[in-house]
C-alpha cells in the first residue's frame, strides 16, 4: 500500500509522528510525506527511516498553498493507495485538491482551538464538506467529533506516549534546582497564551499565596512574539519580581518529563484542548491535573482518577483542587499518584493509537 501523509511541520511529524511512520513502514506502507519545512535535519531524520519526503521550503503562503495542493493533484494524489492529512489548518489549506481524492482521504482533527470559536459557520461549512465528500474522519475528542462528524467516526482519544519512556529512573523532586523543595510545586508546562490560560495560572497562585499556602509555581513554555494573547519579555520580569521565589520560568524544555517529575501537580487551565499531551505525560508520571471541564481535558481527565475538573473560569475552584490534594495525607496523594498512571497505562499507550489510527485510515 502507498500511503501519502500530509502534515502542517517536518517538524511535527518528526516529534510526533515517527513511531507511526515507522508502524508503517515495518508494515510494508510505502510512505511518502508532504509538509512544510520548518528547521533544519528533519527532512534527513524521516527520509532515514524510510520514507520518501516532499518538504515544502517557501516562505510566501500563497506560494505554499498552491504548491502544496499542486503536488496533491499532479505529482502524488492519483498514485496513492491512501491520503492522511493531519491538523484542521493543513485539511483548509489543502482542501480544494483534496475533494478530488476525498475517497480514499482519511482526515485527522488534532485540536479546533480558538478556531472553533470564531468560525461558526465555517464548520458547519466543513462539515458538509466532510461528511457529504465521504472523508474517513478521525478526531482527538468527542466535542470536535460532534461539531464536525458523525457519531459513527473514530474517536482516537489522543496521540498517546511512549509510556516505556516514563517507567525510567527519574530525577527526584529533591533534587529540583530551587532550595524551596518543601514547598507544593506547581507545574504549567505549554505555550504561554490567554487560550492556554496563562493568566488564570498566576491568579491562581496569588490565591494560594493569599491563603499560606507554601507553593513554588514551575512554568515550561516559550512566549510567542507574534501572537497578541502571549505574555511578552517584559510580562516575564514583572511576574518574576511580583512573585520572587514563588515563580520560576524556564523556558521551552527539551525532555520535559526530566522537569515534570519535580513536581506535585500540573495545572492546565485551557479553554479548549485537542487532546493534551502534556496530561498523558504528567499522568504517566504519577502527577495529577487540575484543569478546566472543556474540550479535550475533559476526554483526557476522570475526576480523582488523575486529576480534577473544574466549571471553566473558576479560578476559585481550581484553587480548592489545590487545598484538597495539599490537604490528603501522604498515603491518599501515592494512591491519587498510583491512579493516574495505571490510568495512562490503560489509556495512553501510543502502540495502541498508532495501532487504531492505522487501523481506521485502513478501512477508507
Amino acid at each position: 500500500m502507498k500511503l501519502l501523509l500530509i502534515q502542517n511541520s517536518l517538524k511535527t511529524t518528526w516529534l510526533f509522528r515517527k513511531s507511526y511512520i515507522e508502524n508503517l513502514l515495518s508494515k510494508g506502507v510505502e510512505v511518502t510525506i508532504l509538509a512544510f519545512n520548518d528547521g533544519d535535519g528533519y527532512k534527513e531524520n524521516l527520509e532515514k527511516l524510510g520514507a520518501e519526503v516532499f518538504a515544502i521550503n517557501s516562505s510566501n503562503f500563497l506560494i505554499r498553498l498552491f504548491i502544496l495542493n499542486y503536488n496533491v493533484l499532479f505529482n502524488f494524489g492519483s498514485k496513492m493507495d491512501r491520503i492522511q492529512c493531519h491538523f484542521i489548518s493543513t485539511i483548509i489549506f489543502s482542501l480544494p485538491s483534496l475533494v478530488v481524492f476525498s475517497k480514499k482521504t482519511s482526515i485527522v482533527i488534532e485540536g479546533l482551538g480558538s478556531f472553533c470559536d470564531s468560525n461558526k459557520e465555517v464548520l458547519k461549512v466543513l462539515k458538509f464538506i466532510f461528511i457529504n465528500f465521504k472523508f474517513n474522519r478521525v478526531f482527538m475528542n468527542v466535542d470536535e467529533r460532534n461539531q464536525l462528524g458523525k457519531t459513527t467516526d473514530t474517536v482516537l482519544g489522543g496521540i498517546g506516549i511512549d509510556l516505556e519512556q516514563y517507567k525510567l529512573k527519574l530525577s527526584p523532586k529533591n533534587e529540583l534546582e530551587t532550595p524551596r523543595n518543601n514547598a507544593l510545586s506547581i507545574a504549567y508546562a505549554g505555550r504561554l497564551l490567554k487560550d492556554k490560560g496563562i493568566n488564570d495560572v498566576f491568579k491562581l497562585l496569588d490565591i494560594c499565596i493569599e491563603n499560606n499556602i507554601d507553593v513554588m509555581l514551575n512554568v515550561y513554555g516559550d512566549i510567542y512574539k507574534n501572537n497578541p494573547s502571549s505574555l511578552t519579555q517584559s510580562d516575564i520580569e514583572y511576574l518574576s519580581e511580583h512573585f520572587g521565589e514563588k515563580v520560576k520560568f524556564w523556558g521551552y524544555c527539551e525532555n520535559l518529563k526530566e522537569s515534570l517529575v519535580q513536581n506535585d501537580l500540573l495545572v492546565l487551565p485551557s479553554k479548549r484542548e485537542g487532546f493534551p499531551v502534556v496530561v498523558m505525560e504528567a499522568s504517566a508520571l504519577g502527577i495529577p491535573t487540575i484543569a478546566y471541564n472543556v474540550p479535550g481535558s475533559q476526554d483526557a481527565i476522570i475526576n480523582e482518577v488523575n486529576g480534577f475538573l473544574s466549571p471553566y473560569g473558576d479560578v476559585d475552584e481550581l484553587y480548592r483542587h489545590v487545598r484538597y490534594f495539599v490537604s490528603l495525607p501522604d498515603i491518599e496523594k501515592e494512591k491519587l499518584s498510583l491512579s493516574a498512571k495505571k490510568y495512562a497505562e490503560d489509556n495512553f499507550s501510543r502502540t495502541i493509537k498508532n495501532r487504531d489510527l492505522y487501523n481506521s485510515v485502513l478501512r477508507k
